[in-house]
C-alpha cells in the first residue's frame, strides 16, 4: 500500500504520539492534495498539539467510528501547514472529496482550522 491509496478511504485512524511516546489514535477524514494527504481539525485539537512536537504518525483505513481496521498501519510524517494558501488548498481539498459535507464541516474562519499535511516517511 501506498501512502496516497488512503485518499480513497473514508475515514482513516491517524496515530499521533505524546511527548512520552505514548500512541493517541483518532478517525479522521482524509484527502489528497498533490503528493500528499490533507487532515483538517481545530487549531486547538491535541492532535496538532502532538505532531509539532512529534511529525511521526501511523495510518490506517477504517470504518466510521475506528472499530475495523481496513489496512494494515503504515509509517508517515505529519505536518502543520501555516501558511493561508496552504491552508486553503488542503480545505479544497477536503471540500472536494467529500462534497456538501465537507463544505458544512470546513465552514468558519481559516484561522480556527488547522491542515495537517502527511507525507511519505523518508527512510
Amino acid at each position: 500500500m501506498k501512502l496516497l491509496d488512503f485518499a480513497l478511504h473514508e475515514f482513516v485512524i491517524l496515530t499521533t504520539y505524546k511527548r512520552d511516546k505514548t500512541p493517541i489514535p483518532t478517525v479522521v477524514w482524509v484527502a489528497q492534495n498533490g503528493d500528499h494527504l490533507v487532515v483538517t481539525t481545530n487549531n486547538n485539537a491535541g492532535k496538532v498539539k502532538r505532531i509539532r512536537n512529534d511529525s511521526d504518525v501511523i495510518l490506517c483505513g477504517t470504518n466510521r467510528n475506528g472499530t475495523e481496521k481496513l489496512t494494515k498501519n503504515y509509517e508517515a510524517k505529519g505536518y502543520e501547514v501555516i501558511d493561508e494558501d496552504g491552508k486553503l488548498s488542503g480545505l479544497n481539498a477536503m471540500r472536494s472529496k467529500y462534497g456538501a459535507l465537507g463544505k458544512t464541516m470546513t465552514k468558519g474562519p481559516i484561522e480556527n482550522r488547522s491542515i495537517i499535511k502527511i507525507t511519505e516517511l523518508i527512510k
